[in-house]
């Protein structure tokens, strides 16, 4: 068996090297920004999660209005938080519930991050 074609465990294939964790409160209208600044990153080796904290009609507002993906292919995941968690209860919640990451980017919604700000970080942490 060549190494290329050695099966990865699942929990390692399914890994991503940044899980970009934003919280919402109805904050459709920063996250488009965010998302924005995000797709003009230089490093793409991220996924988005989105925690909506203000309950079902800003989810589904999100849902609509947001892509699945940005145009570099990383993935925007959008969960629904049980309740209002707070910030704190909200980035946990996040963690929990979606698949493992290397490292953990957590923004506010209104964040719009330099395009060279997350390599500045992974070079950083390397």
């Amino acid at each position: 068996m060549s190494p290329s074609s050695t099966p990865v465990p699942l929990d390692v294939a399914t890994r991503t090297e940044v899980a970009i964790v934003i919280i919402s409160f109805h904050s459709l209208g920063d996250i488009v920004r965010c998302l924005a600044a995000l797709e003009k990153s230089t490093w793409d080796h991220f996924r988005i999660v989105i925690c909506e904290n203000g309950g079902e009609d800003a989810y589904r507002k999100l849902r609509a209005s947001l892509p699945s993906q940005l145009k570099g292919g990383q993935a925007v995941e959008i969960l629904l938080a049980p309740d209002n968690l707070g910030y704190g209860g909200g980035i946990n919640f996040s963690i929990d519930h979606t698949a493992p990451a290397e490292f953990y980017w957590i923004l506010n919604p209104d964040t719009e991050p330099q395009p060279a700000a997350l390599e500045a970080m992974m070079v950083r942490l390397r």
